[in-house]
């Protein structure tokens, strides 16, 4: 759970109405957060959308990712991220990632992804990493380029072409200016 002590008492609310056991509770909170929410909900959100039994739930907060509009959450996005990277639902968040407008400069957890990836979901870290290009700084792109060079070997099919495109897009990105 988030921490609590640095909140206000509406923040305090809004955070504990997404961890109740009520799931009307949980989508009218999720609906509040569309309109007064804050960064301060982005890593309760992420814990929900996880650990949630209610799939209506992980629907409206794919929502509300898709309307992110904020630069400044990327990071703490990948903070919160980082841990659930290998959860069976981590594809459908990434797909709610590339479709939102949230800012990333560093991609290379998701070239992480792609590498393990299914070719479905190594497709949505590939688009993701392509609509950040002109953000992503040259470190993550040089890095990202060569852990899809060192595993290029292990692809085949669909997933071979897909990571020829990703080096591709990643090359371009290192002349993109910024």
């Amino acid at each position: 759970m988030a921490n609590l002590s640095i909140l206000n008492k509406e923040q305090k609310q809004i955070v504990a109405g997404l961890y109740s056991p009520d799931e009307e509770v949980v989508v009218d909170t999720l609906y509040r957060i569309r309109e007064v929410g804050g960064e301060y909900c982005i890593a309760p959100m992420i814990e929900v959308f996880f650990t949630t039994p209610f799939a209506n739930v992980r629907t409206e907060i794919g929502r509300v990712f898709l309307d992110l509009k904020s630069k400044k959450v990327s990071k703490q996005i990948l903070e919160s991220l980082a841990g659930y990277m290998e959860h069976e639902l981590i594809g459908e968040f990434i797909t709610n990632l590339w479709q939102s407008s949230v800012v990333f400069d560093d991609v290379v957890p998701f070239v992480e992804k792609f590498v393990v990836a299914d070719e479905m979901l190594a497709l949505d870290c590939l688009s993701l990493v392509e609509n950040n290009l002109g953000n992503i700084t040259k470190d993550s792109l040089v890095r990202s380029r060569e852990i899809v060079r060192a595993n290029y070997q292990t692809f085949d099919g669909m997933k071979k072409q897909l990571a020829m495109d990703l080096i591709s897009i990643l090359e371009s990105g290192e002349n993109y200016e910024k």
